[in-house]
């Protein structure tokens, strides 16, 4: 998980509490949260805090870039990421310089995979927003592929059918796009892991 709701970045989940803001998880907790919802614990309103929020968050994916992506790439790994620094573009101060600055300083990933559906389905998925939020947030991603910020391809996968292994054909379109497996290929190999 590559996203700003986990706060790995040492000291990130004391000040969110110290402060009240932000959507702090629990220390037993191992599960990420999610940066679009509504946070519970309060909220980044005042502007001089939800900038600094924005530079402490674009020091942190920096520093889990070079900590647990960059060993692994430079051993030639693989490495899949959910969620990656483009998330800074939205919050805690949308627009901002920090975000800039890490993009710069994070390298673009090969292959940018967006999960899409039709918005109605993805809003039936996740109802605690609204049906225009969720489009809008949807909206934002579709953007974001359509600048084809990734080094090698872009893939968006369909997520909107009911499957048995819906992480399959999303795994499948990752694995298809690194390797720059044809179509024809990647539905015969979708047909054979089934």
């Amino acid at each position: 998980y590559f996203g700003m709701a986990r706060g790995n970045l040492p000291g990130i989940a004391l000040a969110r509490r110290v402060l009240g803001v932000g959507g702090a998880q629990p220390a037993e907790s191992d599960e990420p949260g999610d940066p679009e919802s509504p946070s519970p614990a309060g909220s980044l309103d005042h502007p001089g805090l939800r900038r600094a929020a924005a530079w402490f968050y674009a020091a942190e994916y920096v520093w889990r870039y070079q900590r647990t992506v960059a060993p692994h790439r430079r051993r030639g790994r693989v490495v899949l990421v959910d969620r990656y620094v483009y998330d800074l573009r939205e919050s805690p101060w949308p627009g901002s310089a920090a975000s800039r600055i890490a993009e710069v300083l994070v390298p673009a990933p090969d292959v940018l995979v967006l999960p899409d559906a039709p918005d109605d389905v993805i809003h039936a998925r996740k109802p605690e927003r609204t049906a225009a939020e969720q489009a809008a947030i949807q909206d934002r991603y579709r953007r974001l592929i359509e600048e084809r910020p990734a080094r090698m391809a872009h893939v968006v996968v369909d997520t909107s059918g009911q499957s048995a292994d819906p992480v399959g054909g999303l795994e499948l379109a990752v694995i298809s796009a690194a390797h720059g497996i044809s179509q024809e290929s990647t539905s015969a190999a979708g047909a054979a892991r089934s």
